[in-house]
């Protein structure tokens, strides 16, 4: 009798343990989601993958880089390429005058359409509406038809501005006005409607970044 009583009650710690580890078990695998849609379904299976970690901001000078390369290819794209765009930003950089890149682009847009080696009578020569002689000779160049090239051009340009900037302390328009006509500095009209187009493609380039 007392063995019938003892095996009956090793079946039954046997049986708890073993339902117990079935329990163990079952809350540890993945429970599916049931009786689903079609519809809720497909938004489980398209979930979207845990987002990328950003990248890292882009510094001032590197967004000078950005945004004159997106101003220039849409508004002159006959004359943009990457390397004089960054040899651009670089002249306003070790000129000193890093944030003027903007306002000299919409001279030279304003003025010459940015047309490498176009000539305008007085001797002037885009992209950056240079004058000959002008100040050109001190930024080195030897011969009127030299600022038909356009590192040459844009490093004379550059130069102009820095030196009426560190003489007057202007900027923006006012500096253009001073570098246009020294003499009697005059803003020349096509630079506003220029400022607000290029405004205006700036607008398009964050919203698209957004």
């Amino acid at each position: 009798m007392r063995r019938a009583i003892a095996a009956a009650a090793l079946a039954v710690l046997l049986a708890g343990s073993s339902r117990a580890a079935v329990g163990d078990a079952e809350a540890e695998a993945p429970v599916a989601p049931l009786n689903l849609g079609p519809e809720e379904g497909k938004r489980l299976l398209n979930l979207p993958p845990a987002l990328p970690t950003s990248a890292p901001a882009l510094t001032i000078s590197e967004l000078r880089r950005t945004k004159c390369a997106y101003l220039w290819a849409r508004v002159a794209p006959w004359s943009y390429s990457k390397g004089l765009c960054e040899f651009f930003v670089s002249e306003h950089e070790r000129a000193g005058i890093p944030a003027e890149w903007y306002w000299s682009l919409v001279y030279g847009f304003a003025n010459f359409g940015l047309r490498i080696g176009q000539r305008a009578p007085g001797q002037c020569f885009g992209p950056m509406d240079v004058k000959w002689p002008g100040m050109a000779r001190q930024a080195g160049v030897k011969r009127p038809n030299d600022l038909r090239d356009p590192r040459v051009n844009i490093h004379a340009h550059v130069l102009e501005m820095a030196y009426y900037h560190r003489q007057t302390g202007e900027t923006g328009m006012a500096l253009l006005a001073r570098v246009f006509y020294p003499a009697s500095p005059r803003r020349y009209h096509r630079w506003v409607p220029t400022d607000r187009r290029f405004r205006k493609l700036f607008k398009d380039y964050h919203r698209k970044e957004r």
